[in-house]
């Protein structure tokens, strides 16, 4: 065997065990979670959750959004990019829908096995309003190269859409 041929099998073996490993590794979501408590029923915070077609005007960090939120429907996403213009763009499909309690989406970029996010936003009713869960989970091979920038770069996306939903509601409850 020459010198050649033994690099080449050292680095295949290489590559080969590189993405046994991203698979093993893709496999396990990641997650970042946000919360909010709200001043209003859980009936209220949904209604404006539902309310997909809106979400541009008051979401800080959607540009625009279209389509039913409703089980098995497909949205439309846009989310504002960096520079302030339209940023990312994504298709989710709604894969659990309670009313009044849950509303969980599935996306993927590129292809499934690839990349898979999925937002999760949870509604629990409480003594003083509505808790707000949030967060999104993360998997696929692409995932672990991307781990380290989720919590920096996804929380302060929750936490600012949870700001907004929350400044939301509360205003529509005082102006009733």
């Amino acid at each position: 065997m020459t010198v050649f041929k033994k690099a080449s099998a050292v680095v295949l073996l290489v590559v080969v065990v590189g993405l046994v490993l991203l698979f093993m590794e893709g496999r396990k979501l990641k997650e970042v979670q946000s919360e909010i408590e709200i001043s209003a029923t859980p009936a209220e915070v949904w209604s404006v959750l539902i309310s997909f077609e809106n979400w541009q005007d008051w979401n800080p960090k959607v540009s625009a959004s279209r389509g039913n939120m409703a089980l098995g429907e497909k949205l439309h996403l846009t989310m504002i990019g960096k520079d302030g213009g339209d940023g990312p763009q994504y298709d989710p499909v709604v894969t659990a829908f309670q009313p009044e309690s849950l509303i969980r989406w599935k996306a993927h970029m590129i292809a499934p096995f690839l990349f898979t996010n999925e937002k999760v936003i949870r509604l629990q009713s409480t003594s003083s309003g509505t808790l707000v869960l949030h967060k999104e989970l993360f998997s696929g091979l692409l995932a672990p190269l991307f781990s380290g920038g989720f919590e920096k770069g996804v929380r302060p996306i929750l936490e600012a859409m949870n700001s907004a939903l929350k400044t939301q509601v509360e205003s529509k409850e005082t102006q009733n």
